[in-house]
């Protein structure tokens, strides 16, 4: 058996996970996609983030392949870090490639799994009880998008949702990794980890949307937003984080887990007003942006980056996307600037590529988060973004 680590899933949890490993252990990356694949193997790992030096990517033993057969080579761990998108009509996060790979895994090697995706509550227990395998064990990962290598390196909590002494034995792997000296370290069962993953970040989303609603009520009585925060955050029970009113919670994991969280408690018909409410006070946040902005009375509205936060290229579920939509549908004309997208228009809008020409043709810029390019033309920017000038 190889004693390296393979990893499916060139996303940033895998390829962080694989930069992680591979100053101890060989890793191979197994990923659909080719371009990915060639990037990876020229030496690039794709971790797109401040905190990295590339270059780093060249002295590592990290190789990728799109050729599933790899998996015969039977690496000790093999950590499954694909995404899980929810199912519209049912409700449920997506996992029938996962459970492919797992089948495949089991019935063709000896290697151990670790789930690193994030499934429904229940699901690695399936999976485990289907092939009576204790080779299977969930670990959640709580990586941020654009900090996805410095949280590797300091977790706030490592959980494994085994007791198996295959999972003690990973664990010493993943001490490799860690750069804080004290973790707290979690083993309990698969559904309670599952579990773990999706209340966390419901409560982020939860907190998120709290605050929105805070600032939709300075607003609408003329008080102010920080000062009301300030107040409130200072009492160490609530404290000064996820606290900074924004468009609406977006990005890939919050929408979905959120939704996905709510979805079991009706399936299991569990009492609940507080969970199936955080979805649609999200919702309402982003109309009652739209129509602030709307009472403006301002007819050219350029947006200022659609990304879904500040020094990420992720435009999933990003709130400002159903914001222009809005905009859109009440005939406003609207521009856009981000360097991000190649096309000349996005979503009906004309992309404006040089900054100076968009701050001159836009009455007003709205933008999630400020950001000092536009400081220049502060008195006509629209941000909630409070605590973003600090």
């Amino acid at each position: 058996m190889n004693d390296g680590v393979l990893i499916i899933g060139a996303g940033y949890v895998g390829m962080s996970h694989a930069l992680g490993f591979a100053k101890n252990c060989e890793v191979k990356v197994l990923d659909i996609d080719q371009e990915k694949v060639n990037k990876i193997n020229d030496g690039d790992l794709l971790i797109n983030e401040h905190h990295h030096d590339s270059s780093q990517n060249l002295i590592l033993n990290v190789e990728a392949t799109t050729d599933r057969t790899v998996i015969l080579e039977e690496y000790k761990y093999v950590l499954i870090c694909l995404p899980t998108d929810l199912n519209d009509e049912s409700g449920d996060l997506e996992t029938t490639i996962i459970s492919d790979y797992i089948k495949y895994i089991i019935d063709a090697t000896k290697s151990y799994i670790i789930i690193k995706s994030t499934v429904p509550i229940g699901y690695t227990q399936g999976q485990i009880d289907e092939y009576g395998s204790g080779r299977i064990l969930f670990s959640p990962e709580f990586l941020r998008e654009d900090n996805s290598y410095p949280d590797i390196q300091n977790p706030s909590r490592i959980i494994y949702g085994s007791d198996s002494t295959f999972g003690k034995e990973y664990h010493q792997l993943v001490e490799e990794i860690i750069q804080k000296k004290e973790v707290e370290v979690l083993f309990m069962s698969p559904s309670e980890a599952e579990a773990v993953k999706l209340f966390s970040n419901t409560y982020l989303a939860m907190r998120v949307a709290f605050f929105n609603e805070l600032d939709n009520f300075a607003i609408t009585k003329n008080l102010s937003s920080k000062k009301i925060i300030q107040g409130v955050s200072s009492d160490p029970r609530v404290g000064m984080y996820y606290n900074n009113p924004s468009f609406g919670y977006g990005g890939y994991c919050l929408p979905k887990d959120t939704k996905q969280l709510s979805e079991l408690f009706k399936e299991k018909k569990i009492p609940n007003n507080l969970i199936s409410s955080i979805d649609s006070s999200n919702q309402s946040r982003m109309k009652f942006i739209s129509k602030h902005i709307a009472e403006k009375g301002i007819s050219k509205i350029g947006i200022y980056r659609i990304n879904m936060k500040k020094d990420s290229s992720n435009f999933r579920n990003s709130a400002i996307i159903t914001i222009l939509k809005d905009l859109l549908e009440l005939n406003y004309e609207v521009f856009i600037y981000e360097p991000l997208i190649v096309e000349k228009i996005f979503f009906g809008c004309k992309v404006i590529g040089n900054i100076d020409e968009f701050k001159n043709k836009s009455q007003l810029i709205i933008t999630n988060r400020f950001d000092k390019k536009i400081s220049d033309v502060e008195n006509k920017v629209y941000s909630r973004d409070i605590f973003g000038k600090d």
